[in-house]
Parts: C-alpha cells; structure tokens; sequence
C-alpha cells in the first residue's frame, strides 16, 4: 500500500512539472531602436503585463501562464512604433511571431507559427567551449556553441512557415572557421534534409544549403591555376562512365570558399571503377584540373583522380579509383598554432590537402603529437611530402604516414632548397609493418585537455587486434615510465615486457598513475 502511495505520488509530481513547463511561455518584444525604458505588453487580449527594458535596451522580455490547451494567439503592445514580438516556449519547442508595421497602437497582430529546425556541425577538432553565429536573412542571427572534446554540434532555431516549401537555403557564416565543417540542416516538422556547401557569392562566403536525395553525387574540381582566383560560378559538361552506366550532362560549378575547387551536384547512378570526362563548353574560361573527387550523398564512398589526361584544348579525362583513407602523424616541439597545406607526392603525381591546422594538439613526452585525415586517389607509392605552411614554420621532429597496418616514415630532404622557407619537402625512408597476433591484448589510455577544464583520463581494456605494436608501446611505456610501475606490481618479473602483460595492469593503477604525473 506504501509502495503504491508512493508511485501514485511520483506520477503526480511527474505530471505537475509537465503541465507547469508546458503552459509558461517567454516574450520578447523588440523594437528598431531605442525608444523608451518600460512597456506595457497585452497578450491573448486578456493577460497585461508592464515591463522594464533587457539588457538589449530594444528589447522587453517577461512570461505568461496560459492554459493547458491554449496557445499564443495576439499580443499587443500599446505604442505607435513598429515592433516585432517572439513568443516561444521551451518545453514544447514551439515559437509564435508578430510584426506589427502600422497602427501599433491599436492593432492586435496575429501570433503566426513558425517551424523548429535544426542544424548539426560536424567536424575534425575538439573545441574547447566556442561560440559561433550564423544568420539566414531576414529571419535574425542565431548562436552555436560548441563545446568541448565533441565532434559533432547541434543547435535548434525557428523560421517562418513558408520555408517549409524551400529547397535552398543560405546561411550567412563568415571567417575560415567554418571550412572544415559539414553542416546539415533538418526540418523537424517535415523531416526533410539540407546539406550545405561553403560557397563565395561576391566574393563573401556563405553556405547554400539544399536538399539532396541519396542518389545524388557531389562533384569537385580542383585546379592550381591563377585564372580560378576571379572566377565563382562556371557551366562544364561532365561524363562519367563505370559499371555498364553512362551519364553525361552540363553542370553549373560554384566555387568553395577558401579552396581552389569548384563543387556541383548530380545524378549519375553507380560509378564503381570507370572513368570521368570534363568538358569546359567556353574554351576561353578553362582552366587545368589538378584533382577530380566525386563523393556519394548518401553513403560518402569517394572516387577521384589526380591523373588527368588534356586530349584536346578545354576537355580532360581521367580513370576514377576509390579513394584511399591515411592517417598522417606529426610529433613537434610546437605548441602555438599553425596553417598548412599537404602536397602528396606519387612518383611525378601531386595532390593538395589544404588548411590543416596545427592545434588543439596532445603532449607526447616532452613534445606534442597531431594526427590528420588524409586521402590519395592513385595507386601509387607516396614517397615524398611537401608542407606548404602558410603563416610560419612548423618544426618537426618525426613524420609518417598509416594505412593497412603500415607506418611510412619520412625525413627531411636537406639536399631540396627552395626560395619560399615556409615549404619543407620530406622523402620516405622506411615503411614498418604494424604486426601482432590474435592473442595481444592492450590498455586504451585517453587523455582529453581543456582550457577550461581539469585533466579527464579514461583507461579501458582493448579486444585483441592485430595491429598491436609491441615496439611501439614498450616505447610508449617507457616515455611515459610505465615499466618501473610494472615492475612494482609485479608485472614483468624477469621477463621481457609485451603488450599481454600490459593488459594486467588494472586501469585504476594506471589512470591514478598518470594523474599523478600530469600533476
């Protein structure tokens, strides 16, 4: 009988809070500029409210109690300025909006609905605690957050009704912040999806975002040619051929922002291993093509080339091979931050991974380590990298590049001068198989640092792998003195340590361990 009072009594409480959040709504009246330091507000032409100014000196904001069932319908604020009024509740994710343009000290403008969306960042870095904005006129500026040690950031916003039958949408995002970032947007109502391109319109940046279906392709032209520079939009004729399909039709290229590549989307169906053909319809505004990526919308599979045939002036072809995933490791004595392209070199080849930052980096004994994303499109041996940096140097203690449980290392090329000393050129000298055996096991310790924020370390046992490195995590144990703390619990006895005997040490050793040495 207790147990049942007591379940009766927390579905009370349960629905009370529910209701509670459910029937306050927050109001925000602004007008165009400052006028006055308090004003009377009529809402639902039965609720009267006097209010004083925000911290905005345009802006009045209070809340009002409706009932249940009710919703915002009028509001009134009794003044001949034009005014604009927000009403929006929380709980519900819903937001009313009147303008009123004439007679507003009279008029009782009607409280319109306006549609929840959402859009989600998701991007390479872990920030610390960042705030963004971004606006999609005339409906206002909007904040992002984004916070720490995440990849991926979400933020809710309202806009009117009729964009619901929209299928572009600009949104205006300034600075190189926003290069790296893909971003979708989502209506919640509709459930339809945008997907966004960083694009130049009169030499500004934004991001065109626009709904695509899942058989859609995204196509990208990269060129190092200087004619690009005053060139933001081109028609091409693009043909692709693979698994017994062909497709062939002009497109309209817009340029990307900050990048010398030109982005259009299509579709062409199932490429698999075929070949493109570009195909420029002026000859007087071609340019070379240095890279050709084609990415699937609805999987993200990648095909490209870097080897390009020009068979005749304005018209250029290549063989499409899938794309190859790498991870480039960098280990330098450098804290502050720095900008760089990557120029991958395969036998007389060349491609560009550009705007790689040197930052949010991870110390490494007495250095720092950072790992980046890279891709070929070429099946060719990579032997050398050339760093672009784009401000200042980046010193470098060690390179190397990982694929299928391979490490290519790499040196610097003393004998190679150039007159620009912000371009280093590295030349492989090994490649090291990642070897192990089913029975290896290993601890995973993550280290995450904040500005704002303590040290958070996590210890958890990995399954057995095979890329597990026994000379590289003896090296790691000894930078980090892990042996003689083995040897204190008994651990290595006499013999040689491997990464089996790692795994006996508990995490709880290990995480207090490094706490104490980050200390």
């Amino acid at each position: 009988m207790l147990l049942l009072s007591f379940s009766s009594m927390l579905v009370f409480i349960l629905l009370h809070f529910t209701n509670t959040h459910a029937t306050i709504w927050d109001v925000k009246a602004c007008y165009p500029q400052v006028n006055r330091t308090s004003v009377y507000i009529i809402f639902n032409k039965g609720q009267k409210k006097a209010i004083a100014a925000s911290k905005d000196p345009r802006c009045f904001e209070t809340t009002f109690k409706l009932g249940i069932a009710e919703k915002p319908r009028y509001i009134q604020l009794p003044h001949p300025m034009v005014y604009e009024a927000f009403v929006q509740n929380h709980y519900l994710q819903e937001m009313y909006v009147a303008k009123c343009q004439a007679n507003c000290s009279t008029a009782h403008p009607e409280l319109k609905k306006w549609v929840h969306w959402n859009m989600a960042v998701i991007h390479s870095k872990l920030y610390d605690n960042y705030d963004e904005s971004f606006e999609i006129k005339p409906y206002g500026k909007n904040f992002i957050k984004f916070r720490a040690n995440s990849k991926t950031t979400n933020v809710s916003f309202f806009l009117p009704m009729e964009m619901n039958t929209k299928s572009r949408i600009e949104l205006l995002t300034t600075k190189k912040f926003w290069l790296d970032k893909t971003i979708k947007l989502k209506n919640m109502e509709t459930s339809k999806i945008y997907s966004c391109s960083y694009l130049l319109k009169q030499s500004n940046p934004y991001h065109e975002c626009s709904l695509r279906n899942d058989l859609e392709w995204k196509i990208e032209l990269s060129s190092l040619s200087k004619l690009i520079k005053n060139i933001e939009e081109i028609k091409i004729f693009v043909g692709v051929t693979g698994s017994g399909t062909n497709s062939s039709q002009s497109l309209t290229f817009k340029k990307l922002a900050y990048l010398p590549t030109f982005s259009a989307f299509t579709n062409i169906g199932k490429i698999g291993i075929g070949e493109a053909e570009i195909y420029f319809k002026d000859s007087s505004k071609s340019f070379d093509i240095s890279k050709i990526v084609l990415t699937k919308i609805l999987t993200e599979e990648e095909y490209g080339c870097v080897s390009i045939h020009k068979t005749i002036p304005a018209k250029y072809s290549c063989k499409l091979q899938k794309s190859k995933n790498w991870l480039l490791k960098v280990i330098s004595p450098e804290e502050h931050e720095r900008n760089f392209d990557v120029e991958i070199i395969q036998d007389t080849l060349s491609s560009f991974m550009r705007n790689l930052q040197w930052n949010y980096v991870f110390p490494y004994g007495n250095t720092y380590i950072k790992y980046f994303n890279l891709k070929t499109y070429e099946k060719n041996e990579i032997m050398k990298l050339k760093f672009h940096f784009l401000d200042k140097f980046l010193r470098i203690n060690e390179i190397s590049l990982i694929s299928n449980y391979s490490e290519y290392k790499f040196k610097t090329n003393v004998e190679r001068k150039f007159q620009n000393y912000l371009v280093t050129e590295y030349t492989r000298i090994t490649k090291e198989k990642i070897l192990g055996n089913e029975t290896n096991l290993s601890i995973k310790i993550d280290i995450i640092y904040s500005k704002t924020k303590a040290v958070k370390i996590t210890c958890q046992h990995i399954k057995p792998v095979k890329s597990t490195k026994s000379i590289k995590l003896i090296k790691l144990m000894k930078s980090i003195k892990l042996i003689k703390l083995m040897k204190s619990i008994k651990i290595m006895k006499s013999m040689k340590p491997c990464p089996k005997r790692i795994s006996g040490v508990p995490c709880k050793i290990l995480t207090q361990f490094m706490t104490n040495k980050l200390d």
